[in-house]
């Protein structure tokens, strides 16, 4: 049985800093413009599409949920359009760019993770544009995938007891992103080849290394001391 779509947002980010725009709303008109805005994002991200109608009875509720009048009601929502804050949409309803930009970002996330997943819905997706969605962001996306396969396939040819491939392969998309960690890792296992622990035959799997190769990283194996071995041949 298909699931009921998710609408809206649990949560949105407020800053510990307002910019000027909220400053400039905060100034005019004090705690109730303040809230009045903190209200209205509340009504924008549990929404189905980051838009608040305010006309009529939503006007009405609105500026009861704010405890002001209706003229100061007009009046901040007079401001917040000409400072930029808020935008008028085609649908007669108001939104901003910021919260547009952060809503379909989960939306899309949500869509990705469904068509993953393949969990059915019972409604449709609201259509968004999405970088990601591009021909030439998938372009680069596939070449990056393929360096990094590249990249995971040399390390695994220097691994000694290639145990666990597809958990190995995991683990170092996760940790080995940039060409620094590709070096370091490389570093690390050989470091890890002239240990005591190695050279006694204590090799651990693939997948269990790779887990912890950065503390190999900072591990400088120990010289021989030349004195000693001419000591015990004597």
């Amino acid at each position: 049985m298909a699931r009921p779509i998710k609408e809206g947002l649990d949560y949105f980010p407020l800053d510990v800093v307002f910019d000027e725009k909220i400053q400039a709303l905060e100034s005019v008109f004090k705690n109730d413009g303040l809230v009045w805005m903190i209200k209205f994002w509340q009504s924008a991200y549990r929404s189905s599409d980051g838009e608040v109608s305010l006309d009529n009875y939503h006007g009405v509720i609105h500026q009861e949920n704010c405890r002001v009048t209706p003229e100061k009601h007009t009046e901040i929502l007079k401001l917040c359009l000409e400072i930029g804050l808020l935008v008028k949409s085609n649908g007669n309803k108001y939104t901003s760019n910021g919260i547009k930009k952060r809503f379909y970002y989960v939306v899309g996330e949500r869509e990705r993770w469904r068509i993953k997943h393949k969990v059915g819905v019972t409604s449709p997706i609201i259509p968004i544009e999405n970088q990601e969605e591009t021909g030439e962001s998938k372009v680069k996306e596939s070449k990056v995938k393929e360096i990094k396969k590249g990249r995971f396939s040399d390390f695994w040819s220097l691994y000694p007891k290639q145990v666990g491939a597809s958990m190995a392969c995991l683990t170092f998309k996760t940790t080995v992103k940039t060409d620094k960690d590709f070096e370091d890792i490389k570093t690390a296992l050989r470091n890890y080849k002239e240990s005591d622990e190695f050279k006694k035959g204590f090799i651990k799997n693939g997948d269990r290394w790779i887990e912890d190769w950065r503390g190999w990283l900072l591990m400088t194996p120990k010289k021989e001391d030349p004195l000693s071995k001419w000591e015990n041949k004597k």
